[in-house]
């Protein structure tokens, strides 16, 4: 009867478990291809990081190449010429780009003339400027922790726009909006719902900040190009398996697509084509390694199991990107600072192995590199321990049976 009771009680928590993760976002769009034109422009809103994420999503194309430091964002309580460049009671950020050099300078003031982060990142044309509750985010990548913003992340409302420097923005705003996380029973829940990936596992591979999006391929050809589009329950162009690489155990990843059967390639011998799909390593050339194919993942947030996803080709690492653009296709730069976030989603009812992926190498099965921070972690797919079981008709013919009553070791 206990173990009845505790076999339907565990069931019972896997279901709500379930349940709290199926949550969804609510978009509120502040402005919509917005230009100024290299005027000043301040507007505010109301909003609550506790369950609010604040996204800017910036075509900086239109920025002069004849100008520096150009401020394309700040965000805030004040954004005014001297008084927001910190202070007593000021909690802002300031972005500045520079064309010529594609570069994107961050600073954050918590309060005091003390800046807590300045940095400048190499950026594409288009960026994603993301503000929450974790922190500050450039293109899916945590660049300020929250414990950085903290009097930001406390406000009831902020200031953005472009007030200060000496040079107004010239960026295409695309988009400015709130995402709001929906609840269930007045606590919050997460948006996305990553796995940690495993070899032998099949997934979903989704942008960080664009969960409901994910790799995709539409033929066997291979040169196809990896685009990234709606994801779609079922669709086996999506679907890819994480399996371990021949090549080395500092990059251990293989994936191959369960539509096509090959996999994601670097493309490291032609730097005019973006990441692609070719023919596995397991299938080619009598099973040779090939380093386009061998992956790295960098964790980037141990909590939503996010990465930056890489490898190491013609003596260049190279780091996974994408624009943000539904349908668009991914890309690749040296820059980690400027790596897109990705996360792992597992299709339901995969369990790895199979005739379209083959099957995992047995020592390694479904090993998963978390285990070794886990210490809660004990065995899998193993008995619990038991004592043998010998009967007897009584104790005195138990004591005559010397060598398993006297010696129990020796068995």
């Amino acid at each position: 009867m206990k173990t009845y009771i505790k076999h339907h009680f565990a069931a019972i928590i896997t279901l709500l478990v379930l349940a709290a993760t199926q949550a969804f976002a609510a978009e509120t769009n502040l402005l919509s291809n917005y230009t100024p034109n290299g005027s000043s422009f301040s507007k505010e809103t109301t909003i609550d990081f506790q369950k609010q994420t604040f996204k800017a999503v910036l075509d900086l194309s239109t920025c002069k190449s004849t100008t520096n430091y150009e401020n394309v964002l700040s965000i805030g309580n004040d954004l005014q010429g001297a008084s927001g460049w910190g202070g007593s009671g000021i909690y802002v950020i300031h972005m500045f780009y520079t064309s010529s050099e594609d570069s994107l300078q961050v600073n954050c003031f918590n309060g005091t003339k003390t800046l807590t982060h300045r940095k400048s990142y190499y950026v594409s044309k288009e960026v994603t400027i993301e503000l929450n509750s974790n922190g500050l985010y450039l293109n899916d990548t945590k660049i300020c922790d929250a414990s950085n913003i903290s009097n930001i992340l406390s406000l009831s409302s902020i200031k953005y726009g472009s007030t200060q420097g000496s040079t107004r923005s010239w960026a295409t705003y695309r988009s400015v909006s709130l995402i709001t996380k929906e609840t269930t029973g007045g606590t919050t829940t997460p948006t996305t719902t990553f796995s940690v990936p495993a070899y032998g596992s099949t997934y979903y591979i989704c942008p960080a900040g664009y969960p409901t999006r994910c790799f995709t391929v539409s033929t066997s050809n291979n040169d196809e190009e990896i685009t990234v589009t709606a994801k779609s329950d079922g669709n086996t162009g999506q679907q890819w398996i994480t399996k371990q690489g021949k090549y080395s155990t500092t990059y251990p990843w293989h994936i191959v697509n369960v539509m096509s059967s090959k996999a994601l390639d670097m493309a490291g011998n032609n730097t005019t084509v973006m990441p692609l799909q070719w023919t596995s390593e397991n299938d080619y050339n009598g099973g040779k390694a090939n380093v386009n194919q061998e992956w790295k993942f960098d964790e980037v947030d141990a909590t939503q199991h996010t990465y930056k996803i890489y490898a190491y080709t013609q003596n260049q690492t190279y780091y996974l990107t994408y624009d943000g653009t539904d349908g668009g296709k991914l890309g690749r730069t040296t820059d980690s600072n400027s790596a897109t976030a990705f996360g792992f989603i597992k299709v339901e009812g995969s369990t790895g192995g199979g005739s379209t992926g083959g099957t995992t190498s047995s020592d390694h099965g479904s090993f998963s590199v978390s285990w070794i921070s886990n210490q809660s972690k004990v065995s899998d797919h193993k008995e619990n321990a038991h004592a043998t079981f010998i009967p007897y008709a009584s104790v005195d013919q138990m004591k005559a049976d010397a060598k398993h009553y006297a010696e129990p070791w020796q068995q």
